[in-house]
């Protein structure tokens, strides 16, 4: 089991300038890959270049850290890659509580007029939103595989054919046997 050390950090000194998301894997497992250190520049608006994050949680399904900022935004970055997949105002107040919520496999949060807010990933729709909006499919692929979502169908289904096509069947098999909803088994 993977266990990753996250926070956000001032890079700025005493002024707030700008913050980083940090990614540090902790407790490493000697006969997997050590995963690679990552520092990510968190983007804020305009309106808003005085917030700064006083939250965050990860979704244990989906491998995404959902930063929430003093100014009710919600961040969501890919755990592996530090990729930032979404960015949107929540709230107009103050966050000052955040959870995990398993049942959403989100998180849920407070602010400060005593509002209850509950974001999560939506399945059906985030494989293409990172596909058609974000246009990475690498990001696509290996968050399809991670969390078993719909949406990269044709992905699996183009990379087995390249990999079996120049006769690397090993790992065309992988690409089959990690292919989600068993989209490899009916071509």
């Amino acid at each position: 089991m993977l266990r990753y050390y996250i926070h956000a950090v001032n890079v700025g000194g005493s002024v707030l300038t700008a913050f980083q998301l940090h990614i540090v894997e902790i407790d490493h497992n000697p006969q997997n890959p050590a995963f690679p250190k990552k520092a990510v520049d968190v983007y804020f608006p305009p309106e808003a270049v005085n917030d700064f994050p006083v939250a965050m949680q990860v979704s244990k399904k989906h491998g995404i850290v959902f930063l929430v900022t003093k100014y009710g935004f919600i961040h969501l970055y890919d755990l592996e890659s530090g990729a930032c997949v979404y960015m949107n105002r929540i709230s107009g107040e103050t966050i000052f509580v955040t959870a995990d919520h398993e049942a959403s496999n989100g998180i849920i949060g407070v602010n400060k007029r005593g509002q209850v807010l509950s974001v999560s990933v939506d399945e059906t729709t985030i494989i293409p939103y990172i596909l058609q909006t974000l246009n990475n499919t690498e990001l696509a692929y290996k968050l399809a595989s991670r969390a078993n979502l719909p949406g990269a169908d044709e992905l699996y289904v183009q990379r087995y054919q390249q990999l079996f096509a120049s006769a690397q069947y090993g790992e065309a098999a992988k690409v089959a046997a990690s292919s989600p909803r068993v989209c490899i088994i009916s071509y």
